[in-house]
């Protein structure tokens, strides 16, 4: 390739300015699924590309997060004489794996079966290369994996909770073990992503562009990379979220995450952690995503004191049982199972929009994904700390707002452990209106030294005290 690429739709834009990550949901209210759903949330992206980086004009990544598509599999059951009704059964999973492949590919699969057969799984279908390479830049090209989907059930029955830990388990083995990047291992979601701009989604996949392929929900993502090099594995969603700006308590959520034995991704991106800290918290601890979310991005301290007081109640308890995991800015969209979770963090610095249609909610970093007249009421800006919650149902989403999630999470909290108390901790301590010395005491160097002063400090606190003017 001789000619320098470039997304020719795109022609100058990449040299225009940008602005930081672009991330969107699209729910459909009915909770039914649609490949109309797809389109939508890749046009949504598409729209937003003034939210992504460009690197010699070849877009730094996108990606979705949808439905597993039932239908689609199916079709490929059958075609392999395969049972097709095993795609609509709750212990159905799709895998989603990136492999180098400068590696020795064969070896690697090869192994990563044994690890399902293990865990008792059945592989009963493999995907390869379900691409179109000509479609990616040179940057694309040369990090380019081997693009593996596989497919099965349980060989022994299992519950839907026991799968998802057991799939969980499975990854961090995998990742641990060998150099693949398990961009989704599920019985409910896959994760579709590409180093490019959003208009190569459905071309470089060849499912996305199948109209089978429905969902009834889509999480898109396009990254703005700002301290992270591009590549196949860093594009966002991952397997729960997708994450608009930084977290820049990224130490403090590091550390936080070891304590409560997190595996952390080895030279992960801080999405990237953020994301198994909270998949962490659903698959070890059997917290739900409403509970996760809370406990990551709990509300600051003087917002709690204006709670009720068995809000605070559940709050302290979580910052003193947990800690503070993160601090933006951050906007998120999330998903697990069937439920999702959309925010923004307590600094409120990254947008988050709420845009209803007749037949679609809207999540985000952009009001304008859909014409005024489209609209059934103004967008919503989500404010510093709020969170909306969705639970997918078929016939009917509910939707929660922040008030009515942290009432949910309190009643599954509360059942964990009693915390009836807890906000007394919010409480100022009460002194003694008088103080008994027992003894005078001389301030002396040593004294000084306890509290960080040296004789130079005082000297220099003393000429300013004695004219009333700094120096």
């Amino acid at each position: 390739m001789k000619m320098k690429w470039s997304p020719s739709s795109f022609k100058n834009f990449h040299n225009t300015e940008h602005d930081s990550c672009g991330i969107v949901a699209i729910v459909n209210k009915n909770g039914e699924p649609t490949h109309k759903n797809i389109l939508n949330s890749v046009d949504a992206l598409i729209k937003m590309e003034h939210r992504s980086g460009f690197i010699d004009g070849e877009g730094d990544g996108c990606g979705l997060l949808t439905d597993i598509p039932r239908a689609l599999w199916e079709e490929r059951y059958k075609q392999a004489d395969l049972p097709a009704n095993l795609v609509y059964s709750d212990d159905f999973f799709v895998g989603h794996l990136f492999i180098p492949k400068t590696s020795d590919v064969t070896a690697i699969q090869r192994e990563i079966r044994t690890l399902f057969t293990d865990t008792k799984a059945e592989i009963l279908l493999e995907v390869e290369d379900q691409v179109y390479s000509e479609h990616l830049g040179p940057n694309g090209i040369n990090d380019e994996p081997l693009f593996w989907q596989v497919t099965g059930t349980w060989k022994d029955e299992q519950s839907t909770s026991t799968i998802g830990q057991i799939l969980f388990d499975l990854q961090i083995i995998i990742e641990e073990k060998f150099p693949v990047h398990v961009a989704s291992l599920s019985s409910h979601s896959c994760v579709y992503k590409v180093m490019g701009a959003a208009n190569i989604l459905p071309k470089y996949f060849e499912d996305l562009g199948n109209p089978l392929f429905q969902s009834g929900m889509t999480i898109g993502h396009n990254r703005y990379s700002t301290n992270t090099l591009s590549s196949f594995f860093r594009v966002q969603p991952f397997s729960l979220l997708g994450h608009n700006g930084e977290i820049n308590t990224i130490s403090q959520l590091r550390q936080e995450a070891s304590m409560i034995g997190v595996p952390l991704v080895d030279g992960g991106s801080d999405s990237q952690d953020l994301n198994r800290t909270v998949e962490t918290l659903i698959h070890r601890y059997g917290f739900s995503l409403f509970e996760a979310m809370e406990m990551v991005f709990p509300p600051i301290i003087n917002e709690m004191k204006n709670l009720r007081s068995d809000l605070q109640d559940l709050y302290v308890d979580i910052r003193q049982s947990w800690g503070h995991f993160a601090q933006g800015p951050a906007g998120i969209v999330s998903r697990h199972a069937d439920e999702c979770i959309f925010s923004v963090d307590s600094l409120g610095l990254r947008p988050v929009w709420m845009v209803e249609s007749e037949d679609h909610l809207y999540f985000s970093s952009e009001q304008g994904l859909i014409p005024v007249s489209e609209m059934l009421d103004e967008p919503k800006s989500l404010a510093p700390g709020e969170k909306v919650g969705i639970v997918l149902r078929s016939g009917m989403v509910e939707v929660y707002y922040h008030h009515e999630l942290q009432d949910v999470v309190l009643e599954r909290y509360s059942l964990r452990k009693e915390i009836s108390g807890a906000h007394a901790m919010l409480s100022t301590p009460s002194l003694p209106s008088t103080t008994e010395v027992q003894e005078e005491l001389k301030p002396t160097d040593q004294y000084y030294s306890a509290f960080g002063w040296d004789r130079e400090n005082i000297q220099l606190a003393e000429q300013m005290a004695s004219n009333g003017a700094e120096l």
